[in-house]
């Protein structure tokens, strides 16, 4: 009789266990996920407020820049490339987190595209 009280007791313990730690865990997963979201936002606010200096180049198209967005635990490194779509003048922005690909190969923003 007393095993399976402790077996009950034990189960019962594994269940909370695992209820707790998942909630945990999808909590902690909502905030990155916050954090990485407002880190994309920030960097294509930044990135629009770039062109309003003046156009990127041309050349390479799409031309990719790299952000650093600073703010939270630690700094955030996004890439934001320009397309030029038409009619001619107009622009695609888009953020994306860095790959350490980008963080190679792309230079971080210039400070305006005027000229």
């Amino acid at each position: 009789m007393a095993a399976v009280i402790s077996l009950l007791a034990l189960a019962i313990w594994a269940l909370a266990f695992r209820s707790t730690m998942d909630l945990i865990r999808t909590e902690k997963q909502m905030m990155l996920r916050e954090e990485r979201d407002t880190s994309v936002t920030r960097a294509l606010a930044a990135g629009i407020a770039l062109l309003h200096t003046g156009p990127p180049p041309t050349f390479p198209s799409p031309y990719q820049c790299l952000f650093i967005v600073t703010g939270g635990e630690e700094d955030v490194v996004c890439t934001v490339s320009y397309t030029e779509s038409s009619p001619p003048g107009t622009w695609t922005v888009a953020s994306v987190l860095a790959s350490e690909a980008d963080q190679a190969a792309l230079l971080e923003a210039p400070a305006s595209f005027g000229e």
